[in-house]
């Protein structure tokens, strides 16, 4: 039985109020300045507590409970997933931190997806997408004054994303963003403006990280994007991003032939990734290792190329073929009943960001389950959001969910 004391609707009013729209913007603005603006360290941890906290606070209000009670399958997929990555860790000999890593992504996965409901809920997609753009067109801006002042080669971006690979997502992120804005949504021309200012800055940053995949990522999105979003099947979007995985693979497997080709271009397009390489090592623990992985923490000996470098290599080497075979599955299924009963906004999210994922996950990102880095921002939100869309009951306006959140 619901109680009625004053503690009770008190502690309703305050998690209502710290669950409504205007919340989960700050939560989110918390997770993106942590995600593009902070280092690593304890300073990272402001990142899983802003999808955490409204996450929990959400689950002790009735109302929450039963408006994301569609998102528990994905949830238990996540804990699920959790367990498995613990014990295949515990297994294949790894640490005390390595299991504790295990429990945090998976942990943080779902919360991601309860947030990611609620954001569903309140309809707040567009000032989401702008605070992406936003934060990501002002981290490019930073990143690249300070490339300028101070040359090393290939762009750096400040925050979380110390390695090039990363940045380069979360630049395209920023881009795929505004894109989807551009198309999806009615802009007055300053807010256009606005919009291409930042694709240009963004662009510019993406490309100073000479990283090839994301590059490419986004180029496909350009192209490919506006023909699919008015076109969208299940049929055709799963081809595209067949067709955009496997292309990269045979891009990378012909750099040989390529390389000479494209330095007169720029020396950026035709430094050798050494891929094959790394891909031989991965076949070979995944051949000796078939069902139970290598376990998430596993590394290579080399420091330069110590993982995959390929999501669907990764994910049989990491947690064992038949891991690899379910999650993709799942995926597949998740996929139909986005491009089937998702609002059109969060499926087209979700349509151009695979288009990039697909490509990127081909020449990097090992373990898309890893810890938040930019594969949040541009493969989980934009996923997770429009499975919430797809499978939840018809949203409310933020002024109603505010209102059923605290007031009961």
């Amino acid at each position: 039985m619901q109680s009625h004391s004053p503690d009770a609707s008190g502690w309703r009013l305050v998690a209502g109020r710290a669950t409504d729209g205007h919340a989960l913007a700050f939560w989110l603005g918390c997770f993106l300045a942590a995600l593009y603006f902070l280092p690593g360290g304890p300073l990272a941890n402001i990142g899983p507590i802003a999808i955490a906290l409204p996450a929990l606070l959400a689950l002790t209000l009735s109302d929450q409970q039963q408006r994301l009670k569609p998102l528990a399958g994905m949830a238990v997929f996540f804990l699920a997933a959790g367990l498995w990555a613990v014990g295949i860790t515990i297994f294949n000999g790894g640490s005390g931190s390595d299991i504790e890593r295990a429990v945090g992504n998976f942990l943080t996965l779902a919360f991601l997806a309860i947030m990611m409901g609620m954001f569903a809920a309140v309809r707040n997609i567009r000032v989401l997408l702008w605070m992406i753009f936003a934060f990501a067109a002002t981290s490019a801006a930073i990143s690249l004054a300070l490339h300028v002042a101070e040359p090393q080669g290939r762009l750096i971006a400040i925050g979380r994303a110390v390695n090039p690979i990363p940045a380069a997502g979360g630049f395209a992120a920023g881009m795929i963003a505004a894109f989807v804005l551009w198309r999806m949504a009615s802009l007055t021309k300053p807010l256009e403006g606005i919009l291409l200012g930042g694709f240009v800055i963004l662009g510019s940053a993406l490309f100073l990280t000479g990283s090839r995949g994301p590059f490419l990522g986004v180029l496909a999105v350009l192209i490919i994007g506006p023909w699919l979003l008015r076109r969208a099947s299940y049929r055709l979007v799963t081809t595209i991003l067949l067709v955009a995985f496997g292309g990269l693979v045979a891009v990378i497997l012909m750099e040989g032939w390529l390389g000479p080709l494209l330095c007169p271009i720029s020396a950026r397009l035709c430094s050798e990734s050494h891929r094959l390489m790394i891909w031989g090592w991965t076949f070979d623990q995944i051949a000796a290792s078939p069902f139970l992985g290598t376990g998430p923490h596993h590394r290579f000996t080399e420091d330069a190329y110590n993982h995959p470098h390929n999501g669907l290599f990764g994910l049989a080497m990491f947690y064992g073929i038949p891991f690899a075979l379910i999650s993709l599955a799942l995926f597949v299924l998740a996929l139909r009943r986005i491009i089937r009963d998702a609002a059109p906004l969060p499926r087209a999210w979700c349509i151009v960001s695979l288009i990039f994922t697909a490509a990127y996950i081909a020449s990097d990102q090992s373990n898309i389950f890893a810890f938040f880095n930019t594969h949040y921002v541009f493969f989980w939100m934009p996923f997770l959001l429009a499975y919430a869309s797809a499978v939840m009951p018809e949203g409310t306006d933020e002024r109603t969910l505010a209102v059923e959140s605290g007031a009961r």
